[in-house]
């Protein structure tokens, strides 16, 4: 460790300037226990920390679903963090329904979510039937709002007009048959 990097973690241990660090290291020899204990001893506080790590994955910035861990934080404090975090994007992103242009509803996803796990049946089977009866869904928001997500819903209406046309047409040439059938029998009377 170089003697800048040294200076720097005692001054993050002991929240003390950079000229201070450098002092009690030189008077130290430059050894970091020594210096910490001599600034514990002239009742300069040292932070108290959990743990150390060298995991750099979030470079101080929150990431997309986990937020960063603070050193110090207990483990509820963190999950509550994170469920508040889930809480917010559930209740800002939107699911909407949609038919013929019209949108007909729209609901936060954590409703979304909480249906689907009251009745998760009965939710597909609504969801499924819609797309036979051209609904559309989209996700709206800052999270679930991007192209890829809602692709899948395109995906889906195209399979199910797919399966309306295919059941529409043969309802038609089963009725041709029916008419050309019974048509038949009639003329034979």
């Amino acid at each position: 460790m170089t003697q800048l990097e040294m200076v720097e973690k005692l001054r993050e241990m002991a929240d003390i300037s950079f000229e201070e660090a450098k002092r009690t290291l030189e008077r130290n020899n430059w050894d970091l226990l020594d210096s910490v204990i001599e600034l514990e001893k002239s009742g300069k506080t040292v932070k108290a920390t959990s743990s150390y790590t060298t995991n750099s994955a979030c470079g101080g910035k929150e990431t997309g679903l986990m937020p960063c861990e603070r050193s110090g934080d207990s483990g509820f404090a963190k999950t509550c963090r994170w469920l508040l975090s889930l809480l917010k994007k559930g209740i800002t992103n939107k699911f909407e329904i949609r038919r013929n242009g019209e949108t007909i509803l729209v609901i936060p996803v954590l409703l979304l979510i909480v249906l689907l796990f009251c009745a998760p049946y009965a939710v597909l089977i609504l969801l499924a039937v819609g797309l036979l009866f051209r609904f559309r869904y989209t996700f709206k928001g800052e999270d679930l709002g991007r192209q890829e997500v809602n692709e899948v819903f395109d995906k889906a209406a195209g399979y199910a007009e797919s399966i309306r046309s295919y059941v529409s047409e043969r309802k038609e040439e089963s009725q041709k048959e029916n008419a050309k059938a019974y048509g038949d029998k009639d003329s034979d009377y």
